[in-house]
């Protein structure tokens, strides 16, 4: 039976450890605690801004806290960076495939069908763009990627592989929902969260095969890539 290497530089258990704590603040407070500054001023920011400043934020907390992960990860790039750009050409065409056959079922069954995330996001890139398009394709899949594929993925998988698939892909597809929560019917949101399954499972392959983060943030910034490109068409 072939032995399965580990999927690139391990994290300390310093960096777990903030990495934890991190991801649990980003999930809960972050955005509670934007909009609370942003009402407490006048509301000075449009929404979009606040999610820009968001992004802003999410980046810089997140490349302090993981900094030495990422010259481990740089330092790595002679031995990776071809298999990695090959793997991540397979998995952005691997998720646009899936993501098209999906988006089909999923409007010939429920009619009308819309992604309430999706929704969210093209109605603060309608209003500002390119704030909005730099935000989400350049600082959002490193951000996303050390956290749940590096922090989730990768500390999950020395304990058990199974278990590393179905946490890291279960938190990335539960936060793009979580904010929605009450506002609309848990059979759409669970509809939606059906929806970035693909996303999250490909996302970790890539990690895990590529033997580098760089893999999967490739694979992100294409998809959020082709998320803003259709953006441009949405009324």
């Amino acid at each position: 039976m072939t032995q399965i290497s580990p999927p690139g530089p391990g994290m300390t258990r310093r960096e777990w450890s903030w990495g934890v704590r991190y991801l649990l603040f980003e999930l809960i407070f972050l955005p509670r605690v934007l909009v609370l500054l942003n009402a407490w001023a006048g509301g000075l920011l449009s929404d979009a801004w606040v999610n820009v400043v968001f992004f802003v934020v999410n980046f810089l907390a997140v490349g302090w806290i993981f900094r030495d992960f990422w010259q481990r990860t740089f330092r790595e790039l002679p031995r990776t960076w071809k298999k990695s750009l090959a793997l991540a050409a397979l998995g952005l065409g691997v998720y646009f495939l899936t993501s098209l056959a999906l988006a089909w079922l999923l409007e010939r069954a429920y009619p009308g069908f819309g992604n309430v995330n999706d929704a969210s996001i093209y109605q603060s890139v309608q209003l500002e763009y390119l704030p909005m398009a730099a935000g989400t394709v350049l600082l959002v899949p490193p951000a996303e990627e050390s956290l749940y594929r590096g922090v989730l993925f990768r500390c999950l998988w020395d304990r058990s592989r199974l278990w590393a698939y179905i946490v890291s892909t279960g938190v990335f597809c539960a936060i793009h929902i979580l904010n929605y929560v009450g506002f609309y019917a848990p059979g759409l949101l669970a509809l939606n969260f059906l929806q970035y399954l693909p996303a999250g499972l490909i996302l970790a392959w890539a990690y895990e095969n590529s033997g580098s983060i760089l893999c999967p943030i490739l694979i992100h910034m294409g998809v959020n890539a082709l998320g803003m490109v259709s953006a441009l068409g949405t009324p």
